[in-house]
């Protein structure tokens, strides 16, 4: 963006002749035509007297030392045709807090094209601004991201076709099949877009989930139900239409509005490689309360600060509203904050707390008891202090940060209720344990053990973590 030295350079000296050249002048004798000894003896030659010119460097580098506080290092490049000389101060702490240097790349300004430049770019965008009507040839997508294993539908087979249609618009269906309960599902989608905002109206048979934290519909989760036959979603099935609307960089509000039936999904294979060996069974699944409901959710997201050693926090408000055959409103708001303690351990907190308010149904509860609410718990849809139509949650953790891994520590309480006993809700859930993340918690590994209730040991694995 700058130039900040000036355009003229110091006089470099010429290449020093090597030492070779020097000892031995317009020689042109093959030296593998020479006796052993002779060869031995130029070698030793030469070897003493780089010695000696190692040893001149060294000395006139400590005298540029003593005199200026730095020392010239001199290069040649391409065959001598570049002559590079470098000023390096002799006390490398000098040039790490040169104040030459910029300060650290995550300081406000520090952008070259930072929040500002983006947010006014982002502004011009509006739905006029589209390239013309000219659909575009229709994409097949397929592939183990499209795929998915849990207790209610066993093997999920999906695959999904789309088409770029022009002026922000597009489509795509998503059809999808359960081996064990045979159930199809399908989603259609329209959407447009202006590279800043997207709208989609969707019309979907599918199977929906009770749970607030994790993505038990993920890649990640079916790994561990298939795996260990630990299947920790809650899940009920939906057949109508929504609106939603949401930012393409993912922060900010989305919301959505929706009107859809919504039924009972029962457990329907135990089958995973844990059942296989010791026969262990996945958690019964809710019974959802069915009828026909309609209304309108939103939610807030927001990421501040960047710099891994400094304060970093992550904020997540929802909301929703509906109506039919009950009437309930719910909200809840979460927060993590974390900050570097020195350079090689980090610590993160996080605290939690939902209210619902009306008749609510039991797929519309908080549930809490797994890897993302109190780890060491296994969640249950019927035990005390798991679910409830209130909650509260707090969790904490230490990291030592190191490179591509981060071994920690952590603790996790939490409580789910009747809304009246909030603020006296008795013993709460408690877990702790220890585990390993790795490349920032796109592979992690927990050791968990239960507190209260139930103190067990849990060994989980899962993709994607926050840390």
């Amino acid at each position: 963006a700058s130039v900040n030295g000036t355009d003229s350079l110091p006089p470099i000296p010429a290449a020093p002749m090597s030492v070779r050249d020097s000892l031995f002048p317009n020689d042109t004798t093959d030296w593998s035509d020479l006796p052993r000894e002779e060869r031995r003896a130029r070698n030793r030659r030469i070897a003493e007297a780089d010695s000696v010119r190692r040893e001149q460097r060294r000395l006139a580098r400590e005298a540029d030392c003593a005199t200026s506080g730095t020392y010239t290092q001199y290069d040649r490049r391409y065959d001598g045709s570049v002559s590079v000389a470098t000023t390096i101060p002799c006390d490398s702490t000098v040039l790490a807090n040169s104040p030459a240097l910029p300060p650290s790349i995550y300081d406000p300004g520090e952008e070259l094209f930072g929040d500002a430049e983006r947010d006014a770019l982002l502004a011009s965008l509006d739905f006029g601004l589209q390239a013309a009507w000219a659909p575009q040839a229709i994409d097949l997508e397929y592939g183990l991201n499209l795929q998915r294993y849990n207790r209610v539908e066993g093997l999920s087979l999906s695959a999904a076709a789309g088409q770029e249609l022009g002026r922000g618009y597009s489509w795509r269906v998503q059809p999808r099949l359960g081996l064990a309960d045979l159930e199809p599902g399908v989603e259609m989608t329209v959407a447009r877009t202006n590279g800043r905002q997207l709208r989609e109206l969707t019309a979907y048979r599918r199977l929906a989930v009770a749970n607030d934290w994790g993505a038990p519909l993920s890649f990640g989760a079916s790994l561990g139900a298939v795996l260990f036959g630990r299947d920790e979603g809650f899940y009920y099935r939906t057949l109508g239409a929504e609106l939603t609307g949401r930012n393409i960089r993912g922060d900010g509000f989305r919301w959505r509005l929706f009107a859809e039936r919504q039924d009972e999904a029962k457990r329907e294979t135990n089958a995973s490689l844990a059942h296989a060996m010791s026969d262990v069974r996945f958690i019964e699944n809710i019974r959802a309360d069915e009828g026909f409901y309609g209304g309108a959710g939103v939610r807030w997201t927001r990421s501040l600060g960047y710099d891994p050693l400094g304060w970093r926090m992550l904020l997540d408000g929802r909301a929703e509203a509906a109506t039919g055959e009950f009437d309930y409103v719910r909200g809840a708001f979460d927060a993590t904050v974390s900050h570097g303690l020195g350079e090689r351990v980090s610590a993160a907190l996080t605290g939690s707390a939902g209210y619902t308010g009306g008749r609510v149904p039991t797929q519309r509860l908080w549930y809490l008891g797994d890897q993302y609410t109190v780890r060491g718990q296994r969640p249950s849809p019927t035990a005390p202090g798991q679910v409830g139509d209130a909650y509260w949650l707090a969790r904490a953790e230490l990291a030592a940060e190191m490179t591509g891994m981060r071994p920690l520590v952590f603790g996790d309480l939490g409580w789910a209720g009747d809304r009246h006993d909030f603020s006296a809700p008795g013993v709460p859930l408690s877990g702790a344990g220890v585990g390993v993340s790795f490349l920032d918690g796109l592979v992690r590994f927990d050791l968990s053990r239960g507190i209260n209730p139930k103190p067990r040991t849990r060994f989980d694995f899962y993709l994607e973590a926050r840390f």
